[in-house]
């Protein structure tokens, strides 16, 4: 698997590729634990991973459509301080 160039993109800019987990939870500004939950819950239908090696792997594709839904449903509001 060929790894993103450093070109000031996003990972949300790579299209067609898998992205390990550490990376998703990083793009989502989470910690792994976070991903292990989102990834239990059917509700919030996260995208389902991919054993590679041991490790787990994720669409970009699946993951840019999980960002749009949660927008749309007006879920990905940034977090403010009460």
């Amino acid at each position: 698997m060929a790894r993103p160039e450093v070109t000031g993109k996003t990972i949300f800019d790579v299209t067609g590729e898998l992205l390990p987990d550490p990376q998703v939870a990083r793009a989502f500004n989470v910690c792994s634990k976070t991903i292990e939950r989102w990834a239990g819950d059917e509700r919030l239908g996260f995208p389902a991973c991919v054993w590679i090696n041991g490790r787990r792997y994720r669409s970009v594709p699946a993951l840019k459509e999980f960002v749009i839904n949660l927008i749309k449903a007006g879920k990905g509001g940034a977090r403010t301080a009460k």
